[in-house]
């Protein structure tokens, strides 16, 4: 027999319960895999709870073991560890978006778009994404200052994901493609910055994006600028002595 208090610590049965027997293969009793599960859906709700309450750098073990209350050993049994405890946790969340919460549309109609259109399509998909997100924020906002296992692990999940933005925006090697990705990646990270920073002593006062006329008012600049700087350069390949997409950009200023 296997000691009631071991399967209690274990697989989070009370203490003094009955054991259970193990099968005459060997493996335990259907009981103790539903309670592999239960145990399982504890430590993930403990993991999501605090990275939400206290953010990722203090999204630690030992944080998520006490509040769980559960044993160390059953992260390392059942995850492999905090990493594998945070894949398993994105894997099973909206962590990441998806293809649809970017284009609104599959991916076969989406790459016949203008090349403006698509970029518009990705940028305005992530921004109203992000915007209902505040753990993802809190991660993004960590990420700048902190590292850790946890950090790690969502900065590689994020870096693929990116990458799949990339390659949803290009279908060819072409040099204005390949100028759309570096725009893309730059207004991302200073769309990403204005979010993490609302709230924040650093923020920015043009769009606090405590409203949502601030997330409207950003959203348009955002498609502005896009449409000003790509068409302008376009312009520009096609006849230097076209406005420059700075001139562009400013012209009749709503």
């Amino acid at each position: 027999q296997i000691p009631a208090e071991w399967i209690a610590a274990t697989f989070g049965g009370s203490r003094g319960s009955a054991p259970h027997t193990p099968t005459a293969a060997g493996l335990y009793s259907p009981v103790l895999a539903r309670d592999r599960k239960r145990t399982e859906r504890l430590i993930l709700d403990a993991f999501g709870h605090i990275l939400a309450r206290d953010g990722p750098h203090r999204t630690t073990l030992n944080a998520v073991v006490d509040h769980a209350g559960v044993g160390r050993h059953l992260v390392y049994r059942q995850f492999g560890g905090l990493r594998g405890l945070a894949l398993a946790w994105i894997r099973e969340t909206d962590y990441l978006p998806t293809e649809a919460d970017l284009l609104g549309q599959s991916a076969a109609g989406f790459s016949g778009l203008p090349l403006e259109t698509r970029l518009k399509c990705l940028l305005m998909g992530y921004l109203t994404w992000l915007r209902d997100r505040p753990i993802n924020q809190k991660v993004l906002a960590a990420a700048l200052a902190d590292r850790g296992a946890v950090l790690e692990v969502f900065g590689q999940l994020r870096r693929e994901r990116l990458e799949g933005m990339a390659k949803l925006l290009c279908s060819d090697d072409s040099g204005s493609q390949s100028e759309a990705v570096a725009f893309g990646t730059i207004l991302l990270a200073a769309v990403e910055h204005l979010v993490i920073s609302r709230g924040r002593a650093a923020g920015y006062p043009a769009w606090t994006l405590d409203c949502d006329s601030d997330w409207t008012c950003l959203s348009a600049w955002v498609e502005r600028i896009i449409d000003r700087v790509l068409s302008g350069a376009r312009a520009e390949r096609e006849d230097p002595s076209a406005p420059t997409s700075y001139q562009l950009m400013f012209e009749h200023n709503p």
